[in-house]
């Protein structure tokens, strides 16, 4: 498996991310409103992470990571889950 680590301080409980390859068509099949084929989404979901608008609590153990200033085709906000397992996190 292939990944991206991206290095993040903006959350305490969250220090890196890995940004697997596999999530790509995860998001397209997902989430159509975000154009993956677009080169720009790797640097878009590591803006997100690394320096958001704002954080969200999703559920018990994940967050919404909210960049205002990426939007998806349709203007909004891009969103981006994230699940702590631990320190070092995994998104796929």
């Amino acid at each position: 498996m292939n990944y991206k680590v991206i290095q993040t301080t903006v959350f305490p409980a969250v220090t890196k991310v890995h940004f697997y390859e596999e999530t790509i068509p995860h998001i397209n099949q997902e989430h159509p409103e975000v154009k993956v084929e677009l080169p720009s989404i790797y640097q878009a979901v590591e803006q997100a992470i690394k320096d958001p608008t704002h954080i969200e609590q999703s559920y018990s153990n994940s967050y919404v990571y909210v960049d205002a200033k990426s939007t998806n085709a349709g203007g909004e906000a891009l969103n981006k889950r994230q699940k702590l397992s631990s320190p070092f996190v995994s998104w796929r």
